[in-house]
């Protein structure tokens, strides 16, 4: 049973992972022009940041800045104009783990900077603050199933205020002990700027329907998938978040028109029709 349909143009795109800095590289890799080879996370576009802020801000504010910075740049919209929402399933685990210990020491004593990058809103902080929006922006945090998440909220935005809306969703590493309880691979960021209007770009609908658990594997396991994602390292389909994204983003890549889908929770699945015909 479907219970949402929604539908929007993709208008940029920002990809980041490991061996893929840009989404001018991940296209190559998926539409099969370049090989994938696993690398460090490489945040190239930090440098639009401030000095002050890139000292203030850890590594996974940089990766999700960075990735929304190319996603905008590609999408002609200006960043101050356009609402975000940024999406993440353990937000800057490394601060939090460096908060976790200081608090473990005979004399804790915690600074302001970590303390303000504590909050799961930090993020969306920095953006608005760096672009000068003062567009909406809301921050979503979930499991594994982050994506659906993430993009549920965004199209959900973009429809219903009928403008642009950028939604960045990332993750990186978390150092031990907190690794345990959430035993990620690679980490890394998308970013889609999304828009209902009539605006240049592959169309994407997006619907999420009800079925049991059992069903809702059937029917993911019966898409087709892309010619061009079938033949990527099982390394890169196991990286968080990006993995259960490749099937849109190998669409996306080689132009094709297709469908795709994302666990949403037991009992749900987002079900992805791409457009890229008209």
């Amino acid at each position: 049973m479907t219970v949402a349909l929604l539908r929007a143009r993709v208008c940029g795109i920002g990809l980041i992972a490991p061996g893929i800095e840009d989404w001018q590289a991940g296209a190559a890799i998926l539409d099969g022009r370049r090989s994938w080879e696993t690398a460090p996370l490489a945040m190239q576009a930090a440098s639009f940041l401030p000095a002050a802020e890139r000292r203030r801000a850890g590594k996974v504010v940089r990766l999700a800045l960075a990735c929304a910075h190319q996603a905008v740049a590609a999408s002609g919209f200006a960043a101050g104009e356009i609402a975000s929402v940024f999406a993440s399933t353990d937000g800057d685990a490394q601060n939090t783990h460096e908060i976790c210990t200081t608090l473990n020491e005979p004399e804790p004593s915690i600074s302001p900077t970590r303390f303000h990058n504590s909050v799961q809103n930090a993020v969306s902080g920095y953006w608005t603050i760096l672009t000068k929006s003062r567009a909406p922006t809301a921050t979503v945090l979930g499991g594994d199933e982050i994506l659906a998440l993430g993009l549920l909220e965004a199209m959900s935005q973009a429809v219903q205020s009928k403008r642009p809306v950028l939604l960045v969703v990332f993750d990186m590493v978390m150092p031990a002990p907190l690794f345990a309880a959430h035993p990620i691979e690679g980490g890394g960021a998308i970013a889609l700027v999304l828009s209902a209007d009539d605006k240049a770009g592959p169309g994407l609908v997006v619907r999420l329907s009800r079925r049991g658990p059992a069903e809702a594997d059937d029917a993911a396991r019966a898409l087709p998938e892309p010619r061009a994602s079938r033949g990527l390292p099982e390394g890169l389909r196991r990286v968080h978040p990006v993995g259960p994204a490749l099937p849109m983003l190998a669409h996306l890549a080689t132009q094709t028109s297709g469908r795709s889908s994302l666990a949403f929770d037991r009992y749900h699945s987002l079900e992805l029709s791409i457009n890229c015909n008209d």
